[in-house]
């Protein structure tokens, strides 16, 4: 099963392991995503019968005060 990246959250509140669920990720305040904001549960490839996440799971990294004056 997923989790949710550190500091993140899925959007849905949860993430299934059923095949063609989709699960978006985003970050708390103060945090941005990286990586693939969506991964789907599917076959791992066309002859598999066991199913995978597609993409590799995001994270959310701090975002830091960058004011220049």
């Amino acid at each position: 099963p997923l989790n949710p990246p550190q500091n993140g959250y899925f959007v849905n509140g949860y993430c299934g392991n059923k095949k063609f669920n989709a699960c978006g990720y985003d970050c708390f305040y103060g945090y941005s995503l990286k990586g693939m904001p969506i991964r789907e549960c599917d076959y791992l490839d066309e002859n598999s019968t066991i199913l995978g996440w597609t993409g590799e799971e995001p994270y959310c990294e701090s975002i830091k005060n960058t004011n220049k004056f």
